[in-house]
């Protein structure tokens, strides 16, 4: 059995390329890592090209159309009007947008993300004016959104910045998921009981705050060599 030079994964004799890392195997049976396939060349995910992706669209519209036109007319034979079909169409809108912005925007992975994260307040405004007024948006969903917004920039970003990015990854995701849990029950208290009190939120940062410490300690004393890829092997 073959065996790829360049991440050391047996090879199979009638395999055309390495299928972890895609390197091209040559005619003699020997990885040559000079050749790629074209998808491993680009960066694109295997077999994900252009005609793929317009498939994907197509049927992703196809369904969540025929769901749509299905709830409304159910709704007017029961209601005679629209009524609570607004909701499930508001929800299959949204659906049908975060699942085709990414595909639409697949070169360009930073506003594959962003654009589907901000179109999810416009949903959640779109259901609060539903009732014919804006009850919960502002005062709940707009301010937990953003939290979580902030939450995963500042995790983000401090990964971005990090030179070596390891166990301290873990950390900031610890760190942020802990800020996220603090506002996420000043918010609900707020809006609930118009007094925010920390109670579940101060249970899971004391659990979570030593944890993301011990693991930016290790980053920094011991595991300075250790990197994402040599962590989880990939």
């Amino acid at each position: 059995m073959n065996q790829c030079p360049k991440c050391l994964v047996d090879i199979g004799p009638d395999a055309a390329a390495c299928p972890l890392c895609g390197t091209r195997v040559a005619n003699d049976g020997f990885a040559d890592p000079a050749r790629k396939p074209p998808d491993a060349a680009s960066g694109r995910p295997a077999g994900f090209d252009r005609d793929s992706r317009i498939i994907a669209i197509e049927l992703t519209t196809a369904c969540l159309v025929i769901a749509a036109i299905t709830l409304a007319i159910v709704d007017l034979i029961l209601s005679g009007r629209f009524s609570w079909a607004l909701y499930p169409l508001f929800s299959v809108a949204e659906a049908w947008f975060l699942v085709v912005a990414p595909l639409l925007l697949v070169r360009k992975p930073a506003w594959a993300v962003i654009v589907p994260a901000l179109s999810v307040p416009c949903f959640l405004a779109g259901i609060d004016a539903a009732n014919g007024s804006m009850e919960w948006f502002l005062p709940l969903a707009a301010p937990l959104w953003a939290g979580a917004a902030v939450s995963a920039g500042c995790v983000v970003g401090l990964i971005a910045i990090s030179r070596r990015k390891g166990l301290n990854a873990i950390a900031y995701v610890l760190l942020g998921v802990m800020g996220f849990c603090l506002w996420t029950e000043w918010i609900l208290d707020r809006f609930v009981a118009a007094r925010p009190e920390f109670g579940w939120s101060a249970i899971v940062s004391f659990a979570l705050a030593p944890a993301a410490v011990l693991l930016l300690y290790v980053h920094a004393r011991v595991a300075k060599r250790t990197t994402l890829r040599k962590l989880f092997k990939l």
